[in-house]
């Protein structure tokens, strides 16, 4: 934990905290537990992945992606 909180204060100053709710101090360093699988989807750039394997391994993985979502 020390350790962590000596990385942390090395990139976000002490005082810049009180800017912060609990909320949004959470969000900043754990993100967001919801995915919107679509946007990830439409936004995903592929480069090298021509062949029917690869085509069907990409399938397979957003298939399960939208099985989580």
């Amino acid at each position: 934990m020390d350790l962590f909180c000596k990385g942390f204060w090395s990139i976000v100053p002490l005082e810049w905290i009180d800017y912060f709710t609990a909320d949004e101090l959470e969000a900043q360093l754990c993100g967001s537990s919801v995915i919107d699988v679509e946007d990830w989807y439409a936004h995903t750039e592929l480069i090298g992945f021509n062949t029917i394997f690869a085509d069907s391994t990409l399938n397979n993985f957003w298939t399960l992606m939208r099985a989580y979502e």
